[in-house]
């Protein structure tokens, strides 16, 4: 007995979760999301987090059932939980779906040592009774026929399907492609021009740096994500509009912005909804219409975050995060007037809805 469970301690003190084998993937041919879950499960197992451990490699263990690798793991945590009846049970399903694994003795020997503790015998060999010799056949008399009664028919009452389960929240937030409607608001609106005034009867120019509010911003942006195997990280591309409307000293303007970014995103599951972070940049255009009217083209910048929320067949984005788009120099008409040093659209708060 005492060897069975230093047996046990030496497997629970050996490499992390996950890394029975030389390989820290899953086998060949697992689904993405299962190999996601495995690794964020290996992610809470090294914090010491076995409980965390226990819910991801669960979650991949359900989507991918035929993973000896998910199997040892398992066994491991709930042993590490003191929950000794589903640890035998996964040790078992390891042995079974690697019958020639390296390991194949030490898991038995630890099998067995959870049977003692758990107060299980396995039954005892069958003993081989001796030859009986059958008995003289016994000559049956001629059957009678009986004529033959209708059954009334039986109907059988109507079974109803079960409702179909949904898949886990991970793969419902998997969205390789998005149309993202957009609405919110982007504030301050920073920017610098020489204006020309008269001073004591001469011309001078003088330089004006001003801010303005923009308000009831709505958009339609495109994009796409793609996990990198690293846990939740994601890299992906966004090409997105919006317009919005400004009220300053040259009048009442529209806003139209243009942003084409790549981004790094990641995304963390948690319980019915997922949380991300997402930084990029790239390039984006301005036209100004109404009152007067301009184009420009510059920088464009962006950190985010938000909650994900899946509802049925769409994706409910809701966020806060920095938007700026940096614009050198660019003139207005009419009046000729130049601006420099623009930055349009900080600060946005954006809900949105992905297809």
């Amino acid at each position: 007995m005492r060897r069975a469970w230093m047996l046990t301690a030496m497997l629970c003190a050996a490499a992390p979760a996950g890394a029975q084998t030389a390989e820290r993937g899953l086998e060949a041919g697992a689904p993405a999301i299962a190999e996601q879950r495995y690794q964020l499960g290996r992610e809470h197992y090294l914090l010491g987090d076995i409980e965390s451990a226990v819910r991801e490699f669960q979650g991949a263990y359900d989507i991918y059932p035929e993973s000896s690798k998910l199997a040892f793991n398992l066994a491991r945590c709930y042993e590490r939980l003191d929950r000794y009846d589903e640890a035998l049970r996964y040790y078992q399903r390891y042995l079974e779906l690697a019958p020639e694994a390296d390991d194949h003795d030490d898991v038995s020997r630890l099998v067995a040592g959870l049977k003692r503790r758990l107060g299980i015998e396995d039954p005892p060999p069958p003993v081989e009774a001796p030859p009986v010799e059958p008995p003289p056949p016994v000559e049956e008399p001629p059957p009678v026929e009986q004529p033959p009664v209708e059954q009334p028919p039986v109907e059988a009452p109507p079974v109803e399907a079960p409702p179909p389960s949904q898949p886990p929240i991970a793969e419902r937030l998997d969205r390789p492609w998005g149309i993202h409607l957009e609405g919110g608001f982007l504030v301050t609106n920073a920017y610098t021009f020489d204006e020309p005034r008269v001073v004591g009867g001469l011309t001078r120019t003088v330089t004006v740096t001003g801010t303005d509010d923009l308000v009831d911003a709505f958009g339609l942006a495109a994009s796409w994500d793609h996990p990198i195997g690293l846990g939740g990280l994601r890299i992906g591309a966004r090409l997105g509009f919006h317009t919005s409307v400004v009220d300053d000293d040259l009048g009442v303007l529209d806003h139209n912005v243009t942003t084409l970014d790549a981004w790094v995103r990641y995304v963390q599951p948690a319980r019915k909804v997922g949380l991300y972070v997402a930084g990029g940049g790239g390039v984006g255009s301005l036209v100004v219409s109404g009152d007067a009217e301009a184009e420009a083209f510059g920088g464009h910048a962006i950190v985010a975050g938000g909650i994900l929320i899946p509802a049925g067949r769409v994706l409910i984005d809701i966020g806060l995060g920095w938007d700026v788009l940096i614009l050198a120099e660019y003139e207005y008409s009419p009046g000729n007037l130049a601006l420099r040093d623009n930055q349009i659209a900080r600060p946005h708060a954006r809900a949105g809805v992905q297809f």
